[in-house]
């Protein structure tokens, strides 16, 4: 009943698996009515995202992204229509806030209509768009002219190596061109008071292991790539939600994360203002990913990477019953094991993540991109690591891994 949980939630909460039951029965046994509807929107060129996580930043961000690059190339005409129709969240409703009235996409942010719209979206795929991130694929399938199938999730590598890749080419091929990035948006006074500095730098962490996170960060290999920032004239900045380390507040980072300030359209706005962004294998790495802000992802234990040119990732390097697998053996692993969540972790798998001095090294190459407004050629290591994982999204993407940290762990190739 609180004002602001209700600007912020729809009173309706969706869940995953109405998806395949509830809307699914609609959408087959019902919504056969609206085919007349169907046409009229057909004729007026308006199509309708679909397959999206709403509430999640490492999908709203990239996927709205996506949507926004196909018609730039002209994979979704410049005459259609696109229409966004999700259940209220903290993180799309502070997107939209920021961005979203600026850009060619029309949202709508309500849970009655989203349930009401979306069994015609699993019925007439013919009237959507898929950029999906995830494994979701709610479309129907039909089978012949009166039997339909319901779509099942695709597989998690497909998700990588189809979903994900093929957003990584577009971004190649689009690599001048950043819809989010709104260089209007300032910091507010208040946010200008909290980061004390024109100059600052974004951290981020992870403090469970989940998805991309094998281990929780340990902050204290951030100090010394901390302390180079603030010897470099920046200040640090503490953002996600986590709660702040106390040997961050011991070397004078600022704390947004738990500060009043800390709301999904300020992520915005301090992402897009800042010189550049250390953080996690998370999606909170997607905000400046996709606004073209230099970054550098730590540990991801998946190995595949983020598609910007101004990124550069340490992965995780894991090691099973005492061996290091090679980058190869790593990448069909994690299509083996899936989604890392809190009950699935494999005890006979270790995973050995950045060092201090591998942090340190990587910031300095990052540094180097950012001093010299340029983007470096890749190495003949990086080309290597490229070359060596072709089915990958990681080898079309323009995002380059360490050079220093590859040179350390040449046994992966």
């Amino acid at each position: 009943f609180k004002s602001n949980y209700r600007s912020n939630n729809s009173i309706i909460i969706v869940s995953h698996k109405w998806y395949y039951n509830g809307a699914y029965f609609l959408a087959k046994y019902i919504y056969w009515v609206f085919s007349p509807l169907v046409k009229l929107l057909q004729r007026n060129k308006i199509l309708f995202s679909m397959n999206n996580i709403s509430y999640a930043v490492g999908h709203v961000y990239p996927e709205v992204d996506w949507l926004l690059r196909m018609k730039k190339v002209g994979l979704i005409s410049k005459e259609k229509k696109i229409y966004y129709i999700y259940p209220k969240s903290p993180v799309l409703c502070g997107f939209v806030d920021a961005i979203g009235k600026d850009i060619e996409i029309q949202f709508i942010l309500n849970s009655f209509i989203h349930i009401l719209i979306y069994p015609l979206l699993i019925r007439y795929p013919e009237i959507t768009v898929n950029a999906s991130h995830s494994s979701m694929n709610h479309a129907i399938k039909r089978t012949s002219v009166h039997k339909y199938s319901c779509g099942k999730e695709v597989s998690y590598e497909e998700v990588f190596r189809i979903r994900q890749r093929e957003y990584a080419k577009i971004r190649s091929i689009t690599d001048e061109y950043y819809p989010l990035k709104n260089i209007r948006k300032k910091l507010t006074n208040e946010l200008k008071v909290l980061t004390k500095k024109k100059k600052y730098f974004v951290i981020q962490i992870k403090e469970n292991s989940v998805n991309s996170t094998w281990n929780p960060t340990d902050p204290n290999t951030y100090l010394d790539a901390i302390n180079k920032m603030i010897r470099n004239g920046y200040s640090v900045v503490f953002a996600g939600r986590e709660k702040m380390p106390s040997c961050f507040y011991d070397a004078g980072v600022v704390n947004y994360s738990e500060s009043k300030y800390a709301t999904a359209k300020n992520d915005y706005l301090i992402v897009l203002n800042s010189q550049g962004v250390l953080s996690s294998a998370s999606g909170f790495s997607y905000i400046a990913d996709v606004l073209d802000v230099p970054l550098l992802v730590l540990n991801n234990w998946q190995i595949n990477t983020y598609p910007n040119k101004r990124t550069i990732f340490i992965p995780s390097r894991l090691q099973k019953n005492g061996r290091k697998l090679s980058f190869l053996e790593q990448m069909d692993y994690s299509y083996n094991h899936g989604q890392l969540r809190y009950d699935n972790k494999d005890i006979s798998v270790e995973s050995i993540d950045a060092s201090s001095k591998d942090i340190l090294c990587a910031y300095n190459e990052l540094q180097t991109i950012i001093d010299a407004n340029t983007i470096t050629m890749p190495s003949i290591l990086q080309y290597k690591f490229k070359n060596n994982l072709p089915l990958e999204l990681t080898y079309v993407a323009q995002s380059n891994i360490s050079n220093t940290y590859i040179a350390k762990n040449k046994d992966g190739f």
